[in-house]
């Protein structure tokens, strides 16, 4: 059971955002940067601990001419400043777990086939058969790569993020994520992380895949006769699969970084 307070917003996370903030985690643990650090607990001083992270983060990873990484560190940094600067509580799909497993073990592979110098014509299947994957992976990459992903709720925790569950609404999530596909197209596993953030009534859905971004937002806000026949038919489907009362289905707000340094919630007039 949580232990949430009811005033506390919910924000669903999508499985890159989950990665990435997993990705910053462990860097600034390591780094000892924000959120571990000490700072007072007023707007002006969070905001200037993350931009100081951020300068860190561009700084050390110039020096060591791995700056193909900044962009996922500053997507994880600014997506927990955000649960931080809230108080949010989260929650994510199971799907999500599944997705990592999945693709770190892929990455596992394709390192230590690059070590071995394989031959080009095997790179294009290295990553979309099974058989190649396992041939590069063993038994203990598969057992460090799930404890690294069970490591994860630990290390929100650590910041003071409260990670609650939703898997035990699967049979809802399915019911929703199924009347979806007849209203909205996404893949399979975006269609299971918007039902379930709709299950779960998340009031922010953080992305940074942008065209789950404006599917998300169209539903939150419609704009035209076609999209609030969608929001109306998802509120019906959500009702009937939660038993929810139609007229306190919530509909998730993905939020965007703004250029200026902001968190920009489009249709609340709000920003950090």
């Amino acid at each position: 059971m949580s232990n949430a307070s009811p005033e506390q917003k919910l924000a669903f996370l999508d499985t890159n955002t989950l990665h990435y903030v997993d990705l910053y985690l462990q860097r600034a643990k390591h780094d000892k940067m924000y959120p571990y650090v000490e700072f007072a607990d007023n707007t002006s001083d969070h905001m200037c601990q993350v931009s100081r992270a951020l300068r860190q983060l561009a700084k050390v990873l110039t020096e060591k001419k791995d700056r193909r990484l900044l962009v996922g560190y500053q997507s994880g940094v600014r997506a927990l400043a955000f649960l931080r600067l809230r108080e949010a509580r989260v929650q994510y799909s199971p799907v999500s777990e599944l997705e990592l497993s999945m693709t770190r073990t892929q990455g596992s592979a394709l390192v230590a086939a690059a070590r071995e110098q394989i031959p080009g014509r095997i790179w294009s299947k290295l990553v979309t058969s099974e058989e190649q994957v396992k041939l590069w992976v063993k038994s203990h990459d598969l057992h460090e790569i799930r404890r690294g992903i069970e490591g994860l709720v630990k290390r929100l925790k650590e910041v003071h993020i409260e990670v609650t569950e939703s898997s035990e609404r699967m049979r809802e999530i399915w019911d929703v994520a199924r009347g979806i596909t007849g209203l909205l197209y996404l893949s399979v596993e975006d269609c299971i992380i918007f039902a379930s953030a709709l299950v779960v009534s998340a009031e922010y859905l953080l992305t940074v895949d942008g065209y789950l971004k404006t599917i998300v937002n169209t539903v939150h806000n419609p704009r035209n006769k076609g999209d609030i026949n969608v929001q109306e038919k998802l509120r019906l489907l959500v009702s009937d699969s939660t038993r929810l009362d139609p007229n306190t289905v919530i509909f998730p707000l993905a939020p965007h970084y703004s250029k200026k340094g902001k968190w920009r919630l489009q249709d609340a007039g709000q920003g950090t």
